[in-house]
Protein backbone atom coordinates (compact mmCIF):
# COMPACT_ATOMS: atom_id res chain seq x y z
CA UNK A 1 0.00 0.00 0.00
CA UNK A 2 3.70 1.83 0.05
CA UNK A 3 3.38 5.01 -2.81
CA UNK A 4 7.02 4.50 -4.33
CA UNK A 5 8.26 8.22 -6.61
CA UNK A 6 10.80 7.39 -9.10
CA UNK A 7 12.60 10.24 -10.55
CA UNK A 8 13.31 9.09 -13.91
CA UNK A 9 17.37 8.90 -13.12
CA UNK A 10 17.14 5.74 -11.35
CA UNK A 11 16.60 7.02 -8.16
CA UNK A 12 13.75 5.36 -5.99
CA UNK A 13 12.62 7.40 -2.72
CA UNK A 14 8.97 6.95 -0.55
CA UNK A 15 6.64 9.41 -1.77
CA UNK A 16 3.46 7.65 0.68
CA UNK A 17 3.74 5.33 3.74
CA UNK A 18 0.56 3.33 4.57
CA UNK A 19 1.77 2.91 8.11
CA UNK A 20 1.48 6.95 8.35
CA UNK A 21 -2.14 6.51 7.51
CA UNK A 22 -3.00 3.95 8.96
CA UNK A 23 -3.97 1.42 6.74
CA UNK A 24 -3.18 -1.91 7.34
CA UNK A 25 -0.21 -3.50 5.95
CA UNK A 26 -1.98 -6.52 4.13
CA UNK A 27 -4.06 -3.58 2.26
CA UNK A 28 -3.50 -3.47 -1.71
CA UNK A 29 -3.58 0.03 -3.62
CA UNK A 30 -4.20 -0.65 -6.73
CA UNK A 31 -5.24 2.67 -8.43
CA UNK A 32 -2.95 5.99 -7.61
CA UNK A 33 -3.66 9.00 -9.45
CA UNK A 34 -3.42 12.94 -8.37
CA UNK A 35 -6.08 15.27 -8.43
CA UNK A 36 -6.06 19.16 -10.05
CA UNK A 37 -5.04 20.37 -6.23
CA UNK A 38 -2.14 17.87 -6.56
CA UNK A 39 -3.88 15.23 -3.82
CA UNK A 40 -3.10 11.90 -3.98
CA UNK A 41 -5.96 9.73 -4.61
CA UNK A 42 -6.13 6.16 -4.28
CA UNK A 43 -8.29 3.01 -4.45
CA UNK A 44 -7.49 -0.48 -2.97
CA UNK A 45 -8.80 -4.14 -4.26
CA UNK A 46 -10.73 -5.37 -1.29
CA UNK A 47 -12.54 -3.39 2.12
CA UNK A 48 -9.99 -1.50 3.98
CA UNK A 49 -10.79 -0.26 6.89
CA UNK A 50 -9.21 3.32 8.10
CA UNK A 51 -10.42 5.03 11.19
CA UNK A 52 -14.33 4.91 11.12
CA UNK A 53 -14.32 4.72 7.30
CA UNK A 54 -14.00 1.32 5.12
CA UNK A 55 -13.69 1.39 1.96
CA UNK A 56 -14.66 -0.62 -0.90
CA UNK A 57 -12.63 -2.04 -4.18
CA UNK A 58 -15.54 0.72 -5.69
CA UNK A 59 -14.51 3.62 -4.08
CA UNK A 60 -12.09 6.09 -4.07
CA UNK A 61 -10.35 7.44 -1.10
CA UNK A 62 -8.27 10.86 -1.44
CA UNK A 63 -4.88 11.93 1.21
CA UNK A 64 -4.92 15.25 2.29
CA UNK A 65 -2.53 16.58 5.03
CA UNK A 66 -1.69 13.63 6.15
CA UNK A 67 -5.22 12.13 6.20
CA UNK A 68 -7.20 9.29 4.27
CA UNK A 69 -10.79 10.61 3.60
CA UNK A 70 -13.51 9.68 0.66
CA UNK A 71 -13.40 11.17 -2.48
CA UNK A 72 -15.79 9.39 -4.55
CA UNK A 73 -18.26 6.64 -3.14
CA UNK A 74 -18.81 3.61 -5.70
CA UNK A 75 -22.81 3.15 -4.53
CA UNK A 76 -23.27 6.68 -4.51
CA UNK A 77 -22.18 6.41 -8.21
CA UNK A 78 -24.38 3.12 -9.01
CA UNK A 79 -21.23 0.36 -9.37
CA UNK A 80 -21.61 -3.26 -8.33
CA UNK A 81 -20.35 -3.76 -4.78
CA UNK A 82 -17.88 -6.13 -6.39
CA UNK A 83 -16.70 -3.97 -8.84
CA UNK A 84 -12.88 -3.35 -8.26
CA UNK A 85 -11.57 0.53 -9.48
CA UNK A 86 -8.36 -0.67 -10.66
CA UNK A 87 -7.80 3.64 -12.22
CA UNK A 88 -8.88 6.70 -11.41
CA UNK A 89 -7.70 10.36 -12.78
CA UNK A 90 -9.80 13.68 -12.77
CA UNK A 91 -9.39 15.01 -16.27
CA UNK A 92 -8.91 18.86 -17.70
CA UNK A 93 -12.69 20.18 -16.57
CA UNK A 94 -12.94 17.99 -13.65
CA UNK A 95 -13.83 15.42 -15.54
CA UNK A 96 -13.67 11.70 -13.86
CA UNK A 97 -11.73 8.74 -15.36
CA UNK A 98 -12.11 5.32 -14.09
CA UNK A 99 -10.79 2.11 -14.95
CA UNK A 100 -12.47 -1.55 -14.15
CA UNK A 101 -10.97 -4.77 -13.32
CA UNK A 102 -14.04 -6.82 -15.06
CA UNK A 103 -16.44 -6.02 -18.03
CA UNK A 104 -19.21 -3.83 -17.17
CA UNK A 105 -22.37 -2.14 -18.12
CA UNK A 106 -23.20 1.21 -16.93
CA UNK A 107 -25.96 3.05 -18.30
CA UNK A 108 -26.22 2.20 -22.03
CA UNK A 109 -22.42 1.92 -22.32
CA UNK A 110 -20.58 -1.33 -22.05
CA UNK A 111 -16.26 -1.42 -20.77
CA UNK A 112 -14.07 -3.83 -20.78
CA UNK A 113 -11.40 -3.86 -18.52
CA UNK A 114 -8.94 -2.35 -20.75
CA UNK A 115 -11.06 0.73 -21.38
CA UNK A 116 -11.18 4.10 -19.87
CA UNK A 117 -14.99 5.27 -18.64
CA UNK A 118 -15.42 9.11 -18.27
CA UNK A 119 -18.36 10.53 -15.83
CA UNK A 120 -19.47 13.76 -17.07
CA UNK A 121 -22.78 15.14 -14.94
CA UNK A 122 -23.86 11.58 -13.84
CA UNK A 123 -23.67 10.26 -17.09
CA UNK A 124 -20.78 7.20 -18.73
CA UNK A 125 -19.53 7.74 -21.44
CA UNK A 126 -16.65 6.43 -23.38
CA UNK A 127 -13.15 8.07 -22.64
CA UNK A 128 -10.68 5.46 -24.50
CA UNK A 129 -10.70 2.50 -26.37
CA UNK A 130 -8.28 -0.09 -28.37
CA UNK A 131 -9.62 -2.22 -30.40
CA UNK A 132 -6.42 -4.02 -31.01
CA UNK A 133 -6.47 -4.80 -27.05
CA UNK A 134 -7.28 -8.32 -26.30
CA UNK A 135 -10.93 -8.68 -24.71
CA UNK A 136 -10.08 -10.97 -21.96
CA UNK A 137 -7.06 -8.85 -20.85
CA UNK A 138 -6.66 -6.19 -18.27
CA UNK A 139 -4.74 -2.77 -17.63
CA UNK A 140 -4.15 -2.10 -14.07
CA UNK A 141 -4.01 1.77 -13.73
CA UNK A 142 -3.54 4.60 -16.35
CA UNK A 143 -2.50 7.95 -15.88
CA UNK A 144 -3.29 11.90 -17.72
CA UNK A 145 -0.35 13.24 -18.81
CA UNK A 146 0.58 16.41 -16.54
CA UNK A 147 0.61 18.88 -19.64
CA UNK A 148 -0.37 22.69 -19.31
CA UNK A 149 -3.49 23.26 -21.28
CA UNK A 150 -3.70 26.74 -23.45
CA UNK A 151 -5.97 28.99 -22.07
CA UNK A 152 -8.79 30.36 -24.21
CA UNK A 153 -10.41 32.77 -21.86
CA UNK A 154 -10.44 36.17 -21.33
CA UNK A 155 -8.94 38.25 -18.48
CA UNK A 156 -10.34 41.72 -17.31
CA UNK A 157 -9.56 44.13 -14.87
CA UNK A 158 -12.29 46.47 -13.49
CA UNK A 159 -12.24 48.92 -11.22
CA UNK A 160 -14.68 48.12 -7.38
CA UNK A 161 -14.75 51.43 -5.44
CA UNK A 162 -11.27 51.71 -4.29
CA UNK A 163 -10.29 48.37 -5.31
CA UNK A 164 -9.38 46.41 -8.64
CA UNK A 165 -11.39 43.46 -9.12
CA UNK A 166 -9.85 40.94 -11.93
CA UNK A 167 -12.09 38.64 -13.52
CA UNK A 168 -12.00 35.60 -16.36
CA UNK A 169 -13.60 33.43 -18.05
CA UNK A 170 -13.19 29.66 -17.48
CA UNK A 171 -11.64 29.39 -21.12
CA UNK A 172 -12.67 25.39 -20.63
CA UNK A 173 -9.97 25.23 -17.51
CA UNK A 174 -11.23 24.58 -13.64
CA UNK A 175 -8.19 25.98 -11.61
CA UNK A 176 -5.78 28.87 -12.45
CA UNK A 177 -2.81 30.79 -11.75
CA UNK A 178 -2.80 34.48 -11.58
CA UNK A 179 0.12 36.95 -10.75
CA UNK A 180 0.76 40.45 -10.61
CA UNK A 181 3.76 42.51 -11.91
CA UNK A 182 5.28 46.17 -12.40
CA UNK A 183 3.78 47.21 -15.53
CA UNK A 184 6.33 49.95 -15.54
CA UNK A 185 9.26 47.78 -14.77
CA UNK A 186 7.92 45.41 -17.83
CA UNK A 187 8.53 48.46 -20.20
CA UNK A 188 12.06 49.84 -18.93
CA UNK A 189 13.41 46.14 -19.11
CA UNK A 190 11.66 45.40 -22.55
CA UNK A 191 10.05 42.77 -21.18
CA UNK A 192 11.27 41.09 -18.46
CA UNK A 193 8.61 39.48 -16.72
CA UNK A 194 11.14 38.03 -13.85
CA UNK A 195 11.90 41.98 -12.66
CA UNK A 196 8.62 43.21 -13.34
CA UNK A 197 7.43 40.58 -11.11
CA UNK A 198 10.17 40.98 -8.68
CA UNK A 199 9.40 44.93 -8.06
CA UNK A 200 6.20 43.89 -6.11
CA UNK A 201 7.26 44.34 -2.80
CA UNK A 202 6.65 42.01 -0.96
CA UNK A 203 6.60 38.98 -2.75
CA UNK A 204 3.82 37.56 -1.58
CA UNK A 205 1.47 40.22 -3.03
CA UNK A 206 2.67 38.72 -6.62
CA UNK A 207 0.78 35.59 -6.50
CA UNK A 208 -2.83 36.50 -6.19
CA UNK A 209 -4.75 33.07 -7.20
CA UNK A 210 -3.05 29.35 -6.53
CA UNK A 211 -4.71 26.45 -7.78
CA UNK A 212 -8.06 28.83 -7.40
CA UNK A 213 -10.91 27.77 -9.05
CA UNK A 214 -12.53 31.03 -8.43
CA UNK A 215 -13.22 33.08 -11.80
CA UNK A 216 -12.71 36.39 -9.80
CA UNK A 217 -10.33 37.63 -7.23
CA UNK A 218 -9.85 41.58 -5.50
CA UNK A 219 -6.24 43.47 -5.56
CA UNK A 220 -6.26 44.77 -1.99
CA UNK A 221 -3.59 47.18 -2.96
CA UNK A 222 -3.74 50.79 -3.78
CA UNK A 223 -3.98 52.04 -6.79
CA UNK A 224 -0.34 52.97 -8.59
CA UNK A 225 0.55 56.58 -9.01
CA UNK A 226 0.10 58.48 -11.43
CA UNK A 227 2.10 57.67 -14.74
CA UNK A 228 3.00 53.74 -13.48
CA UNK A 229 0.97 50.57 -12.99
CA UNK A 230 0.22 47.08 -12.83
CA UNK A 231 -0.26 44.14 -15.13
CA UNK A 232 -1.99 41.18 -14.24
CA UNK A 233 -1.12 37.80 -16.21
CA UNK A 234 -3.32 34.09 -15.96
CA UNK A 235 -2.98 30.42 -16.70
CA UNK A 236 -4.93 27.49 -16.57
CA UNK A 237 -3.75 24.30 -14.47
CA UNK A 238 -3.73 21.52 -15.78
CA UNK A 239 -4.70 17.72 -13.77
CA UNK A 240 -2.53 16.70 -11.20
CA UNK A 241 -1.99 20.24 -10.42
CA UNK A 242 0.81 20.78 -13.70
CA UNK A 243 0.77 24.75 -14.28
CA UNK A 244 -0.10 25.46 -17.87
CA UNK A 245 1.66 28.42 -19.88
CA UNK A 246 1.92 31.91 -19.36
CA UNK A 247 2.67 32.56 -22.96
CA UNK A 248 1.13 34.17 -25.35
CA UNK A 249 3.19 34.24 -28.52
CA UNK A 250 2.66 36.49 -31.08
CA UNK A 251 5.26 39.50 -30.52
CA UNK A 252 5.72 38.10 -27.06
CA UNK A 253 9.86 38.48 -26.17
CA UNK A 254 11.05 35.56 -24.62
CA UNK A 255 9.27 33.01 -22.77
CA UNK A 256 7.33 34.51 -20.55
CA UNK A 257 6.76 31.17 -18.73
CA UNK A 258 10.76 30.93 -17.82
CA UNK A 259 10.50 34.37 -16.54
CA UNK A 260 7.82 34.05 -13.83
CA UNK A 261 8.92 31.05 -12.71
CA UNK A 262 12.24 32.91 -11.88
CA UNK A 263 11.09 35.84 -9.91
CA UNK A 264 10.53 35.18 -6.31
CA UNK A 265 7.13 35.66 -6.01
CA UNK A 266 6.08 33.27 -8.58
CA UNK A 267 2.87 30.63 -7.67
CA UNK A 268 4.11 27.29 -6.83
Amino acid sequence: ADIVRYDGAGLYSMFLAAAFLGIPEDANVDAVGIDPSGRPVVSFDSPVTVGSDTYMPSDVAVIDGGVLSPLVSGVALGLPDDLNVTGYEIAAGGVQLFQFDVPVELGAQSFFPADVAALVGGSWSLFFHDPDFPADSAVTDFAVPCAGPAYNGQLRATKAGALTQITWTGGGSALFDLVRGDLGRLLATGGDFTQALDAIVPAGDVCMADNSGALTTTDMRPDPTPGRGYFYVLRAVAGCSAGGSYDAGGAQVGSRDAEIAASAGDCP
